[in-house]
């Protein structure tokens, strides 16, 4: 560009000279960011509110599966997520600590990792409260003063209640952080199995192939099922 300056085609909202390349006009302007609507969704974590709000459609607290689903994505106030939907996620993980015909042997049940002592009693609002609390709190934590991030789901939440791994937390795309695997499991058998790698029980989804994963090369993901 010259610097002279000039209109082009007779538009005089098109400036060209020296300076900018382009000036903007009234009917060029930029406009306003839209003022957002009411919140529909959220995720923090993968399977929370498809496995553990109310997964069995029963007449629970928040209402049956469609109603308590739909309450859980729309509460914006995290602050007062553990208070209103923890007491909701413990009636829903006392029936998968149940499922093996062994109770007790949930993750983190009665607040031990390995799950309730023998001869335990059940107490409600007690027993499954430390997994509740943990989940209903559905953001993911990661802790960057850390240099290994070796694939430990939830290891920063899990050193917060006395177990430390060393590991940053958060999640990355490796197979070893099948969420959906590592939650069924915690939930039904216990932290046993996933200390060993092991998820005995799944939703059947299998990768593919499991070579294309990468933790450093652009995209990161594998190819699609």
């Amino acid at each position: 560009m010259n610097g002279e300056m000039g209109t082009t085609g007779g538009n005089p909202d098109i400036a060209m000279g020296g300076g900018p390349d382009i000036a903007m006009g009234p009917d060029m302007a930029i406009p306003a960011a839209p003022t957002l609507g009411a919140q529909i969704d959220r995720l923090g974590r993968g399977t929370i509110n498809v496995a553990v709000t109310n997964p069995f459609n029963l007449a629970e607290p928040n209402g049956n599966r469609d109603a308590t689903r739909d309450k859980y994505n729309q509460d914006g106030n995290s602050a007062m997520w553990v208070a209103n939907w923890s007491p909701q996620l413990q009636i829903n993980l006392a029936v998968y600590d149940g499922a093996d015909t062994k109770c007790g042997n949930q993750a983190l049940a009665c607040g031990m990792l390995t799950g309730c002592p023998m001869g335990y009693t059940p107490t409600a609002g007690t027993t499954y409260k430390p997994l509740g609390d943990l989940l209903a709190d559905d953001r993911l934590y990661l802790d960057t003063t850390k240099v290994m991030c070796g694939g430990l789901y939830l290891a920063r939440e899990v050193a917060a209640g006395g177990v430390e791994t060393g590991d940053c937390g958060g999640r990355t795309p490796t197979k070893g952080e099948d969420v959906v695997d590592f939650m069924y499991t915690v939930a039904t058998v216990g932290a046993g199995p996933v200390a060993q790698g092991m998820y005995p029980v799944n939703d059947g989804v299998v990768d593919g192939d499991g070579t294309n994963v990468s933790l450093t090369a652009f995209p990161f993901l594998d190819n699609p099922n």
